[in-house]
């Protein structure tokens, strides 16, 4: 772990800046069996079942049209699948909240586009094209409204991937003359950078806890990977063959990269710890493996081919042994991701009769429609006070979320000011009996009102969208009440010291 410096409190109580730790330490132990183990102790993941639940049956779904799909991503935060084309009249993205219902919509070219990728940070998709005349990338808010913009060089750029560290889009090509990366803040300007060698660059991945991009390629000799702290900066590195490499991923929990390959006899895997050392791997079948992704919550490793007989899907937990499945169809499958709050893989097609789209059944827990109701199987028990956070405002509603207090998550901190925390003897409290569906309706609650508690200090209570969409109070942060009470008993404290001085001096006299 990092060294960390002391906490510096100046004289007005206010906590002086401290710079973020440099290389925060991931678990290098390999999820095995749905557990991590960190320090000796096992932290339960979803376990081997969730894994041949997710991987082992996949279903068709109806694109939303026959164009050859060449990529899909995941975006978290508005809860949406997108998937780009290389094929199509001025309908080469399709969109999906759930994988199933897809919906075309208007690309801002007919370009071939060949990757798109998700932004948290700017809440914005990129995607970039290997055609067009200045204008080979394009971006979006939503994946409905997409705006052209001017691409650094007219390069069949290949892949596009977001670093939310450096705040930096980078993008790779398979053409151009040492300009093979081009990068942008904002996804808006481009600006070309020099390559590390002028092979055919497929595929690029941000690694946040190394702070690295890494690229691989088709062509080259021994020299298949390029990485770069900065994406401006990149240096060659020793590929473990000279397979085709088209894609490749991080997997933070694994502490691993891993490549795959449409070419190779037995060995079109490929994996490393840090991109500069490469161990070559048996694959499943000698398919044309397109794509890659790592899914955290179980453990897993997933590729998708466009070659095979029922058989263009593999995975592994680890990287190193991989196991074949059974694809939904024998179409040309070329993009896969992983999306965690739906906890399933969903892959995109350049083949197929209205069913370029194929996505594993979904991992539990999953939500019971009666009840509306999340349900996690052999849940254990801890003494730990609880450290998560359900959303929901968010969009989609009720993201999970870990509830922190470290102060690497803080700025601008302060002394609590004596006058917000007196709010709290403003409050209700209150004797009820509730509506809610899992309590018991024969007995009597205490408790505060949300509606009242916001209007005396409405940073104590969660909201969510009414019928209209309107976010209204909706429960009260009860754990930061503590808060505001520790302040009042200190001043309390203070007070009745004070007294018990001045009682004392006058029993003196």
């Amino acid at each position: 772990m990092t060294d960390r410096k002391p906490l510096i409190v100046e004289s007005n109580g206010r906590v002086q800046q401290l710079s973020a730790p440099t290389n925060l330490s991931v678990p290098q132990n390999l999820i095995v069996d749905g557990a991590v183990d960190v320090d000796g102790r096992a932290l339960p993941g979803w376990g081997v079942p969730q894994r041949d639940r997710c991987a082992g049956t996949w279903n068709l779904r109806t694109s939303a049209v026959d164009n050859d799909w060449q990529s899909v991503c995941w975006a978290t935060e508005i809860g949406l699948f997108c998937a780009v084309s290389s094929t199509g009249t001025g309908n080469r993205v399709m969109t999906s909240p759930d994988a199933v219902t897809w919906t075309s919509r208007t690309s801002a070219a007919n370009n071939d586009w060949q990757s798109v990728c998700w932004a948290p940070e700017l809440r914005l998709f990129c995607a970039v094209s290997s055609t067009g005349t200045g204008n080979r990338v394009m971006t979006s808010p939503d994946g409905t409204t997409w705006t052209i913009r001017t691409s650094a060089a007219d390069n069949d750029w290949q892949s596009v991937s977001w670093s939310g560290y450096l705040s930096l889009f980078c993008a790779v090509s398979s053409t151009g003359t040492g300009n093979r990366v081009m990068t942008s803040p904002d996804g808006v300007t481009w600006t070309s950078q020099t390559s590390a060698a002028d092979n055919d660059w497929r595929s690029v991945s941000w690694a946040p806890d190394l702070n690295l991009f890494c690229a691989v390629s088709s062509t080259g000799t021994g020299n298949r990977v390029m990485t770069s702290t900065n994406g401006v900066t990149w240096t060659i590195q020793t590929s473990a063959a000279d397979n085709d490499w088209q894609s490749v991923c991080w997997a933070p929990e694994a502490g691993l990269f891993c490549a795959v390959s449409s070419t190779g006899t037995g060995n079109r895997v490929m994996t490393s710890p840090n991109a500069t050392a490469w161990t070559i791997r048996t694959s499943a079948a000698d398919n044309d493996w397109q794509s890659v992704c790592w899914a955290p919550e179980i453990g897993l490793f997933c590729a998708a081919s466009s070659t095979g007989t029922g058989n263009r899907v593999m995975t592994s937990p680890d990287g190193l042994t991989w196991t074949i499945r059974t694809s939904a169809a024998d179409n040309t499958w070329t993009g896969i991701i992983w999306a965690a709050q739906l906890g399933l893989f969903c892959a995109a097609a350049a083949s197929g009769t209205g069913n370029r789209v194929m996505c594993s059944l979904p991992a539990y827990p999953v939500v019971y429609s009666a009840t509306n109701a999340v349900y996690y199987p052999s849940v254990g028990t801890t003494a730990s006070a609880a450290n998560a956070f359900l959303n929901s405002a968010s969009v989609p509603v009720n993201q999970l979320l870990r509830s922190t207090s470290s102060l690497r998550y803080k700025t601008d901190v302060e002394n609590l000011d004596s006058a917000r925390a007196d709010a709290i003897l403003q409050m209700r409290p209150v004797w009820y009996r509730s509506l809610a569906d899992a309590d018991r309706k024969d007995w009597s609650w205490y408790g505060l009102i949300a509606e009242e508690v916001a209007e005396i200090e409405p940073r104590l209570v969660h909201y969510a969208p009414d019928a209209d969409g309107n976010l209204v109070p909706d429960g009260v942060q009860y754990d930061r009440l503590t808060v505001l009470l520790l302040d009042v008993i200190k001043r309390q404290r203070t007070r009745l010291l004070e007294l018990e001085a001045a009682v004392a001096a006058l029993q003196a006299r």
